[in-house]
């Protein structure tokens, strides 16, 4: 029995959904060898059933897991590969009765190591792709490869070794291409001219080839989510989007008022409301949870000031990105925390002010990825000129 011949396609998030749609928009509308993976840890089935006629343009395969990656986290280099060679195990369980069913052709992955599992069960190389779910891969890799030494070198050769020897799933790949939003401002013109790489490093490397997705492609692709919905767009107000989920209050409570209060300066009381979209992440029970809480008191104070707010909490609005709002709603302004958000507005919405509050978000200690926005944002600075950061 001949099996399908299929692409698999992976994503982690829903603006990585969009953007990968968005490039598949510009190949062809043949969907008849497009599988897509669909993990509930990250979209609940609901929504995905929601969408299902506009995804049936893109795919012609639709399957569903269950995997929740298990914490890497590890100060010894060697233990952290295991442990991550041990996930690609567990995942490769998870996917074997639905690659059995199909024949490989090439990998577009979202993240969770998925290339990797497919090629523990088919033990075979596919042609693979990253697909771009927000800005932590691209910048992870620019900062390790800035901070490579002799030390790590060594330690890449033997987990190169270890891989090749098939004693480890997890190791070095040759990625085809990165399919990128960010490209828009991140080529690797900019990347060469900015930084100093080096090609050592065992991950994913930021001058990997780009396959740049316009924002064109996006802005349609998002307006044809919206039309498959049937959501109403609301354009006779002027709203204010808060990004800032995923803010913890500042070490210094002094810091975090002085925050508070620079936000509300931007905000006209008298016309603006202000929308909060709540970000969430899944907690050791597999529970979805609120990530920061100084949105919690930022909405403390924007209640006694009588503000007008409205929480996105209704679905399917609660699980669609943030960055489907400025579509829905008239965003005169937004407002965010050092995330990706902000750059992906940016790149696709002309007309909004955004501003970022950089200088809060790397001093606060309660961040586990202060240092990584410390590294970082003066490439940022550089790269998004029209955003307003303090």
């Amino acid at each position: 029995m001949n099996k399908k011949k299929v692409n698999l396609y992976y994503v982690r998030t829903f603006i990585s959904l969009i953007i990968l749609i968005a490039f598949l928009r510009k190949k062809n509308n043949k969907n008849n060898d497009r599988l897509l993976i669909v993990n509930r840890q990250f979209f609940s089935r609901k929504v995905i059933n929601k969408c299902k006629n506009f995804l049936k343009i893109y795919f012609s395969s639709i399957e569903f897991i269950n995997y929740k990656r298990g914490t890497l986290n590890s100060k010894n280099y060697l233990s952290y590969h295991f442990k991550r060679s041990a996930e690609v195990k567990k995942l490769s369980i998870l996917i074997k009765k639905i690659i059995s069913k199909y024949t490989i052709k090439k990998i577009y992955s979202g993240g969770d190591d998925i290339e990797y599992a497919v090629f523990k069960l088919t033990k075979k190389r596919k042609p693979t792709f990253y697909i771009e779910h927000g800005h932590g891969n691209l910048i992870a890799s620019i900062i390790s490869q800035k901070k490579i030494n002799y030390k790590s070198y060594i330690y890449n050769i033997f987990i190169k070794i270890l891989f090749s020897a098939k004693i480890l799933y997890y190791g070095p790949i040759k990625w085809e291409g990165y399919i990128t939003l960010f490209g828009n401002r991140f080529r690797n013109s900019f990347l060469k001219k900015n930084l100093i790489v080096d090609r050592s490093y065992l991950g994913f490397s930021p001058l990997v080839k780009k396959i740049i997705v316009s924002k064109e492609s996006v802005n349609i692709i998002i307006d044809q989510l919206i039309s498959c919905l049937k959501l109403k767009k609301n354009l006779k107000k002027n709203f204010i989007l808060l990004a800032v989920g995923n803010t913890s209050l500042h070490q210094d409570p002094k810091q975090s008022k002085i925050l508070i209060s620079k936000i509300l300066k931007l905000i006209n009381k008298k016309k603006d409301i202000v929308l909060i979209k709540n970000k969430k992440k899944i907690n050791k029970k597999g529970t979805w949870v609120n990530k920061g809480n100084f949105q919690k008191a930022l909405l403390k104070k924007i209640k006694k000031q009588k503000i007008k707010f409205k929480i996105i909490d209704s679905f399917p609005l609660n699980e669609l990105p943030f960055e489907v709002m400025p579509k829905l709603f008239k965003a005169k302004i937004i407002i965010s925390e050092f995330s990706s958000v902000p750059f992906f507005s940016e790149i696709l919405f002309n007309k909004v002010s955004i501003y970022v509050y950089d200088k809060y978000y790397s001093s606060n200690e309660n961040h586990s990825d202060v240092d990584l926005v410390k590294n970082i944002i003066n490439l940022y600075k550089k790269g998004f000129k029209k955003i307003n950061f303090f």
